[in-house]
């Protein structure tokens, strides 16, 4: 086994003896908690391998069950399947940098992240959004044991994320944009209570979505990762920030959005209400994404933390002066739209 700039022998041996493995080549992935390998075997087989540091009450057993879930719920969502030891166990323990993790090893997905493919459009993003409506079909009736009440990326907290951390950004232009779009969030917080709940992901950024070409060349949703956001929420949040984060390198971002929302309504349909707040709520999912990783970065200027922003703030940037109410008109029409082609499409089959 040869590593690429740091050395897993140890992690990665535990993984080969308890698993199964023979690795030949080991290299590190980005992850904002997690530490991520890609694992090839001498067979030519990859895997990934998620180790999660050890903390005091943590427990990671939870994402297992979950993605085991979805696998056996819907084969059309395309997820990783975890591994078993050979004594049936889907995690272990395993020492990294003198701490101890929990350890799964997962099928590799191919194709590339979302946010570095070309040739994304509203398609492909549409087919994300029925995708992410078929997954919250099937989470509803997954075990919740175990996964958190609440963190840093709440979508119902947005507001008061986005605060504890905006006095790191240093372009007061940018601050200006955050201002402004905190201020659309206002007319609709208080509608937050009221909103559907489920669980859900809560996590489609441009990072855990996976695309690669299908026989005819066009892009196709390939894989769907890191399940360690997943929360009990609202429902909206799902298409929240599934399209918060197709917004991003578009030149028409409310139109990406759009074709999000319509996908997922097609599958999941939405009230009134949950529509009204998706743009306010994806455009601060952005200002959250902007304000973390500059301030994370001031201390940690590695790559990965660079590529999470990179195109986030000309996103908020260009968003800040939109009107909501536009956008929402915008959303409704292609929500109607989609519905109009499903039923063309039902009437076909049914002839």
């Amino acid at each position: 086994m040869t590593a690429t700039h740091e050395d897993f022998t140890d992690l990665v041996s535990a993984v080969e003896i308890e698993f199964g493995l023979d690795t030949r080549r080991v290299t590190r992935l980005g992850g904002e908690v997690d530490l991520n390998l890609k694992v090839e075997c001498a067979d030519g087989s990859l895997f990934l391998i998620k180790a999660t540091q050890i903390q005091e009450d943590s427990d990671t057993s939870w994402q297992g069950r979950i993605l085991d879930h979805v696998a056996q719920c819907d084969s059309r969502i395309p997820i990783p399947k975890v591994l078993r030891t050979h004594t049936g166990l889907q995690e272990i323990s395993a020492k990294f940098n003198d701490s101890e993790h929990q350890v799964r090893v997962m099928t590799w997905l191919d194709g590339e992240v979302i946010g570095r493919a070309v040739g994304v459009d509203c398609e492909l993003l549409g087919e994300l959004g029925v995708l992410a409506g078929l997954m919250f079909d099937c989470l509803q009736s997954a075990d919740r044991t175990g996964v958190p009440t609440t963190h840093h990326w709440d979508v119902r907290n947005l507001r008061e994320a986005v605060t504890s951390c905006v006095d790191f950004v240093p372009d007061q232009i940018n601050v200006g944009a955050v201002a402004t779009i905190l201020e659309k969030c206002e007319p609709v917080e208080p509608l937050l209570a009221k909103l559907p709940t489920g669980l859900v992901h809560q996590d489609l950024n441009d990072f855990n979505v996976l695309v690669a070409e299908d026989a005819e060349g066009r892009l196709k949703v390939s894989g769907i990762i890191d399940f360690g956001d997943t929360l009990d929420s609202i429902r909206v949040a799902e298409v929240v920030v599934a399209g918060a984060y197709s917004m991003l390198r578009q030149p028409d971002p409310v139109g990406a959005l759009a074709a999000v929302v319509a996908g997922f309504n097609s599958v999941v349909p939405l009230t009134e209400r949950e529509l009204s707040v998706i743009f306010p709520l994806a455009a601060a999912r952005l200002c959250l994404n902007a304000c973390t990783w500059t301030q994370r970065t001031m201390n940690d200027s590695g790559a990965y933390g660079v590529s999470r922003m990179m195109y986030t703030w000309p996103a908020v940037q260009l968003l800040a002066p939109l009107d909501s109410a536009q956008a929402l008109e915008r959303i409704e029409i292609a929500c109607q739209g989609a519905g109009l082609t499903n039923d063309h499409q039902k009437n076909g089959q049914q002839r």
